[in-house]
């Protein structure tokens, strides 16, 4: 076989204009119809976080919301719009996101599985070369073609060729498979934010050391509802074992937490300024932090009428924190209202604390009984004040932790989505696919065997590589 070097110029063809789709489903995916959806989408979104929502506040906020905004607030609760995420707007824009994201995903699957579709080159436009005439032994040559393109990390192409194509190898094919999951990752982000405006929610409580939390409503101090109340969470009975400060600088706070359910093994973790914890499909957030003495109230004759701790309310000023509170025993008729010292001195007839540290605690107290003041002055820790027929004894000193529980089920979802976008983004931006070809193309000296390819992108280090690989494929033919 006498091999031609001649390279024959570049030949372009020009591509063939795509059919509209005029069916339903081309509709769904169009650009335009989808742009519409994902602004409406947006927009909705918007409007919720605008609008008081039912199960974010209570009846209080939305009657006040209701009398400063009667307009607004007449044509929204008419629309639904105090129940946003569950009206039929919403569900309807993002029912139709997501179909059209699900339909734009399974097309562009089924246009890159299985080689047994016609493959077509008209749309490329290639760089050829002439490999020489062909003789009885072309079948040989093309076999030698076929062996240097595999080793070269070619995929060789089984599937019906188009007239006159002899071998078609490709490369790269992934680059269009992140096409497909970028979309996908798109539904996934799309199902995981529809699940986390479905189903969070907030809750804040308090413990002290040693007390235990099972999520009662009862038990939390502020409480933000989830639109669909799920049945996705587990048991749960969370104890707050320790409480350990870092007066460092930052200063950080750790709460040493230990989770039980029934009779499974006991789940110890740590709640920090910045780590969370989970557990049983929650998360556990550190919010805030103080001190909560233990006060017992009795009679001179040993009955007991008030044993508890309180917590003391960390008001932070402009040169110290103020842990103070006010609490009643009603049994007694004893208003007490008090600041706490942790590490008590006095200063000038005054108290104040030298560190946060509790080292000398001091309560300093004012105590109404029946509406009258029997006492103003200091409790150290461990001392009992007496007053007519009764003992208050400052018996013991804890930190009360202030923790954020959150349930989300969409969290995990939007990361799984996230990640699968960053990954069909990565393949479709750093491989492109390479097609390369042996065709038979009728000349006035005879059939000539061509030798042609196309990239998908990066034309000029494409045509480089494929000059060097034709070549050494010529090379390999003389």
């Amino acid at each position: 076989m006498t091999v031609a070097v001649k390279a024959i110029p570049l030949r372009v063809i020009e591509r063939t204009a795509r059919p509209v789709d005029v069916s339903f489903f081309g509709f769904l995916t169009s650009r335009r119809f989808v742009s519409v959806l994902l602004g409406l989408f947006i927009l909705l979104m918007a409007l919720g976080t605008l609008i008081p929502q039912e199960h974010l506040c209570g009846p209080q906020v939305l009657t006040a919301w209701q009398e400063s905004s009667p307009r607004i607030a007449k044509i929204a609760l008419a629309a639904g719009g105090t129940r946003l995420y569950t009206s039929l707007p919403f569900v309807t824009v993002a029912g139709l996101l997501m179909l059209s994201t699900a339909v734009c995903t399974v097309q562009r699957v089924r246009q890159l599985w299985g080689e047994r579709r016609p493959i077509s080159l008209d749309s490329l436009s290639p760089l050829e070369t002439s490999l020489g005439l062909v003789e009885k032994e072309a079948a040989g040559t093309v076999e030698r073609v076929q062996q240097q393109l595999h080793r070269g990390g070619y995929r060789i192409c089984r599937a019906p060729l188009p007239e006159g194509v002899r071998l078609l190898a490709r490369k790269g094919e992934a680059g269009r498979w992140g096409s497909a999951l970028f979309h996908f990752s798109f539904l996934v982000l799309l199902v995981g934010t529809l699940a986390s405006v479905w189903t969070r929610s907030e809750g804040s409580f308090i413990l002290t050391e040693g007390q235990t939390f099972t999520g009662t409503p009862a038990e939390f101090i502020a409480w933000q509802g989830a639109p669909l109340p799920w049945a996705g969470r587990g048991e749960l009975n969370l104890t707050l074992e320790r409480f350990v400060p870092e007066f460092g600088q930052p200063p950080t706070y750790t709460s040493e937490v230990m989770f039980s359910a029934g009779d499974g093994e006991p789940n110890h973790q740590t709640v920090s300024t910045f780590r969370s914890a989970s557990y049983a499909g929650r998360t556990f957030y550190q919010k805030d932090h103080g001190f909560s003495p233990r006060f017992v109230v009795k009679t001179d004759r040993g009955h007991t009428l008030f044993d508890g701790f309180v917590a003391l309310v960390s008001n932070l000023s402009e040169a110290t924190v103020r842990y103070e509170n006010i609490f009643a025993v009603s049994a007694a008729g004893l208003q007490i209202e008090g600041q706490l010292f942790p590490d008590a001195e006095e200063y000038k007839g005054t108290l104040r604390s030298r560190s946060p540290q509790p080292n000398r605690p001091v309560f300093s107290a004012r105590i109404e009984r029946m509406g009258q003041n029997v006492f103003d002055g200091a409790i150290p820790l461990g001392e009992t004040l007496t007053l007519q027929d009764l003992q208050i004894t400052f018996i013991e000193l804890r930190y009360w932790s202030g923790l954020q529980m959150v349930t989300d089920a969409g969290v995990p979802i939007l990361y799984a989505g996230f990640f699968l976008g960053l990954l069909g983004l990565g393949l479709r931006t750093f491989i492109g696919e390479e097609t390369l070809w042996l065709q038979t193309t009728q000349t006035p000296q005879g059939d000539v065997l061509v030798f042609a390819g196309a990239a998908e992108k990066d034309q000029t280090l494409f045509s480089e590589k494929f000059q060097s690989l034709a070549d050494e494929l010529k090379s390999s033919l003389i």
